[in-house]
C-alpha cells in the first residue's frame, strides 16, 4: 500500500477582512443566527473593531442560545475590554457572568484572582488561584489559562 499525502494550499493571500464583511452584511440584514452574532463580534474584536464589537456581544448575550460555551467567550472579551478601559466593576461583573454559564473554564477564576491581588486580598487572591489551578488549563478550546494578557 503506498501512502500519498494531499496538500491542501491556498490560491489567494488570506484575506482577514473576509469573513468579517460575510458576517457583516449577514448581520445587518437582520438574518443572523445567535451564533452568527457572536462570530460577527468575536471577529470584529479580534481585527481591532473593539468598540463596535461591545454592543453586539451584548446583544448576543441576551439571545437564548445553547451555546454557553461562546457566551463564556463574549464574557471573557467584554471583562478584558473593560479591564482594558479601567472599567473594573464592569470588567468583573462579566467575569461573574461568565461564571454563571459554566464554572469549568480557570481563565475567570484567574482574572478574579488578578483582581483581588490588586486590591491586595491575598486570601480572596488565593481562593481564586487556587480555583483555577483546579481546572483543565487547555480549559477554552485548547487555549491556556493565561490566554489573553
Amino acid at each position: 500500500m503506498t501512502l500519498r499525502r494531499i496538500d491542501h494550499r491556498r490560491k489567494r493571500k488570506y484575506d482577514g477582512e473576509r469573513n468579517l464583511s460575510i458576517l457583516r452584511d449577514l448581520y445587518n440584514s437582520g438574518k443572523a443566527s445567535p451564533r452568527n452574532v457572536f462570530y460577527y463580534a468575536k471577529d470584529l474584536f479580534d481585527n481591532k473593531g473593539e468598540e463596535e464589537a461591545v454592543p453586539v456581544l451584548i446583544e448576543y448575550l441576551k439571545e437564548n442560545t445553547d451555546f454557553y460555551q461562546n457566551k463564556v467567550v463574549a464574557c471573557l472579551k467584554l471583562a478584558a475590554y473593560y479591564k482594558s478601559k479601567k472599567e473594573y466593576e464592569s470588567s468583573k461583573g462579566y467575569l461573574n457572568q461568565a461564571l454563571l454559564y459554566s464554572q469549568e473554564y480557570a481563565e475567570p477564576y484567574f482574572e478574579m484572582g488578578e483582581f483581588a491581588t490588586e486590591d491586595k486580598d491575598d486570601t480572596k487572591a488565593v481562593k481564586f488561584y487556587e480555583i483555577a489551578l483546579s481546572k483543565n488549563p487547555y480549559d477554552l478550546f485548547g487555549a491556556k489559562v493565561f490566554y489573553y494578557k
